[in-house]
């Protein structure tokens, strides 16, 4: 989102809030014919992180918090469109100030809450379906796979239930962690590189000597709760798949073999 924020900004400093401009993550990036690229430097550079600041700011402060919210959880999505909905969003909100929030039929806010909402449910199923183990230094692991990087919007979920444990949460696939100290009131978001990914996920491995006995427990409480005869070709198998996604059962206690 602070690229996006960023990149805003530039476009109100040079006054080039009336070109044609398009907006999109390098990886999905691919230039029509006659256009020019300009890439956004990192949002590590201080000058750009004070710049997105300012935008997001001013943004809060006019189209009012709630839209605010709604702009950090649409940039969690991992769709393609995600950059160009967003800078949409923000140009409408500039213009319509605290009228964008009763926007609800216009096809810019639309694409922006399809967003949002997509977004909102892969939290919520975060909060629903993330399992700690516990690892031999005493620490907590858990790794989880969502289909949009929101790790950083619910890690405080967690520090809120464990505040004086020390844990860490891993999401390999957008390769971002959240790291939290026993009693402290925030947690600590880092993004990963392969090497450091690699070497949480082996970390994970390295189990407390009461983590499997107590695996054993969950699964067997599970197991004297669930009805019988949830094979995929019995009845009550679809409501389940339902409820609790087959992608991530392969990280759910309960379900392991």
């Amino acid at each position: 989102m602070e690229g996006i924020l960023a990149a805003t900004g530039v476009v109100y400093l040079a006054g080039a809030v009336n070109a044609p401009l398009r907006l999109a993550r390098a990886d999905h990036l691919q230039p029509r014919l006659g256009e020019a690229v300009l890439a956004m430097p990192p949002t590590t550079d201080n000058d750009v992180f004070a710049l997105a600041d300012r935008v997001h700011s001013a943004f809060a402060r006019t189209c009012g918090k709630a839209c605010a919210f709604r702009l950090a959880l649409a940039a969690a999505s991992d769709d393609s469109a995600m950059p160009q909905v967003l800078y949409d969003y923000l140009r409408l909100g500039f213009s319509v100030k605290d009228q964008l929030y009763g926007l609800i039929a216009d096809e810019r806010c639309i694409a922006l809450n399809s967003l949002a909402h997509y977004s909102a449910n892969e939290c919520e199923h975060v909060r629903q379906f993330l399992r700690f183990s516990h690892l031999a230094d005493g620490s907590w692991m858990a790794q989880f796979e969502p289909q949009a990087d929101v790790i950083p919007l619910e890690a405080q979920h967690f520090v809120r239930r464990m505040r004086s444990e020390r844990f860490f949460i891993v999401d390999p696939v957008h390769q971002v962690a959240a790291f939290h100290l026993p009693d402290e009131p925030k947690a600590q978001i880092v993004r990963l590189d392969d090497q450091m990914t690699e070497l949480l996920l082996d970390k994970g491995k390295d189990l407390a000597k009461d983590e499997e006995g107590v695996r054993e427990l969950w699964k067997h409480l599970y197991a004297a709760l669930t009805l019988p005869g949830r094979d995929a070709s019995q009845r009550g198998y679809d409501l389940r798949v339902s409820w609790m996604p087959k992608r991530f059962w392969k990280n759910l206690t309960e379900l392991q073999s």
